[in-house]
């Protein structure tokens, strides 16, 4: 089976995110992840050629070995999934580029609502010409993570003159910000995203969805998504977690999801998958619903 190799390979970071799950490590932190590290995970658990290297952070992209990680992982692998908030992708050569297999981006709305939320003026401008400048080199690898905060602006980025181009991209994902104080306004944001999904599922996109409980969803799109589907996982269940200094964990990542009382009988609760509480998403490719990486 496939194996998932998951690395915060930095706790640095240009933005300051309101709900940052990184921050309090961040704070207490500044380690690096080095090519050390990397070469101790490949002896010590053989990875291979299926099996997927996954570099986070922080933001990624500023860890100064950034370039030789991505090129030792291709070296044994060429599935490379990289998180990053986007801001600095328009400055990766493209024989870095080319070597990862797909990149999450997210995205909190329109410029406005972006910014706010991840504490910067200049972000949402920065990390949209990078997305443009992706997309005019490869539609398929960017993953366009469209993450729903207030219920009342909606997924206010859909209205923007940037999603006019930004459609063109194959791949995207929705979700919705694990917020406490946004946990009352879940139907509402559930509701929103149907009509999101459907509308990228209508244009026949790739589309990946986490942290939206099925039985919020329209009873339309919830009958579109269960109507096909191969939840057969051909990933090992669990995750193998780095750390510096050749530290590393392992635990399982396919846990049941927990929202509400009535999931422990729910038959769709491994469909509903918690975002940071496992590495899985069901992911919809021409109709069908499979069990993929986040």
């Amino acid at each position: 089976m496939r194996r998932i190799c998951y690395c915060n390979i930095t706790y640095k970071c240009n933005n300051h995110c309101r709900c940052c799950i990184s921050h309090n490590v961040r704070k207490g932190t500044d380690r690096n992840l080095c090519l050390d590290d990397y070469s101790f995970f490949q002896r010590q658990f053989s990875l291979c050629s299926n099996d997927v290297w996954t570099i986070s952070g922080g933001e990624p992209t500023l860890h100064p070995g950034f370039h030789d990680i991505v090129s030792f992982c291709h070296d044994h692998s060429k599935h490379i999934i990289v998180y990053s908030n986007g801001r600095t992708l328009s400055k990766l050569p493209k024989e870095i580029l080319i070597k990862i297999e797909r990149i999450i981006v997210p995205i909190y709305g329109d410029e406005a609502t972006h910014n706010e939320y991840v504490s910067n003026s200049h972000a949402y401008r920065e990390t949209i010409d990078s997305i443009m400048k992706i997309l005019a080199y490869d539609e398929n690898k960017l993953d366009i993570k469209l993450l729903f905060v207030d219920p009342q602006k909606g997924m206010s980025f859909l209205k923007s003159p940037e999603w006019n181009n930004i459609i063109a991209n194959n791949h995207f994902s929705i979700s919705r910000v694990i917020d406490d104080g946004l946990q009352n306004h879940c139907r509402d944001i559930c509701q929103s995203a149907s009509d999101v999904l459907d509308s990228l599922l209508d244009l026949n996109k790739v589309v990946r969805f986490y942290d939206l409980p099925l039985c919020e969803l329209r009873r339309e799109t919830l009958s579109r998504i269960l109507k096909s589907m191969d939840l057969t996982s051909v990933y090992d269940p669990n995750v193998i977690c780095g750390s510096t200094e050749r530290r590393y964990t392992i635990f399982p990542f396919n846990k049941q999801a927990d929202y509400f009382p009535k999931c422990e009988t729910c038959q769709n609760r491994l469909i509903c998958v918690r975002i940071m509480q496992n590495y899985f998403a069901p992911v919809i490719i021409n109709g069908v619903v499979h069990i993929d990486t986040e």
